[in-house]
């Protein structure tokens, strides 16, 4: 799981590439997405595995809204290394992980949503 520094360095090089405005709109926002998926719950994680914890982070960063530009594509990041991290990878093609994006910041799905389709759409990384 990354640091608030590193995610915050890493919001700035996207916005920079996709010429998005950068800055933080609300730190604490930030803070609770990157906890979400380190909670726990009477000495057992909530989410204990890797897609869990991903998706988790993704709809986290995607609801709560932390930077003034960027979090679907900052939240599709962080989602995609914490599984890469795992040594997973995504196996949909670039046109549905748009559309689970754009599902996931209209509210259109959820977490249990979110976690069925990793788990449909998840593969060994190479």
């Amino acid at each position: 799981m990354m640091e608030k520094q590193e995610v915050l360095q890493l919001h700035e090089r996207l916005n920079e590439r996709f010429f998005g405005a950068s800055g933080l709109r609300d730190e604490r926002a930030l803070e609770a997405a990157l906890a979400r998926p380190l909670a726990s719950f009477g000495g057992d994680e909530l989410y204990p595995g890797p897609l869990e914890k991903a998706a988790a982070l993704a709809e986290s960063l995607t609801k709560n809204h932390p930077f003034v530009e960027g979090n679907m594509r900052t939240a599709y990041v962080l989602m995609r290394l914490q599984l890469l991290e795992a040594g997973l990878d995504l196996s949909a093609g670039e046109e549905e992980r748009q559309q689970l994006m754009l599902a996931l910041a209209t509210s259109r799905m959820h977490y249990s949503q979110l976690l069925a389709w990793l788990q449909q759409h998840t593969k060994r990384a190479p």
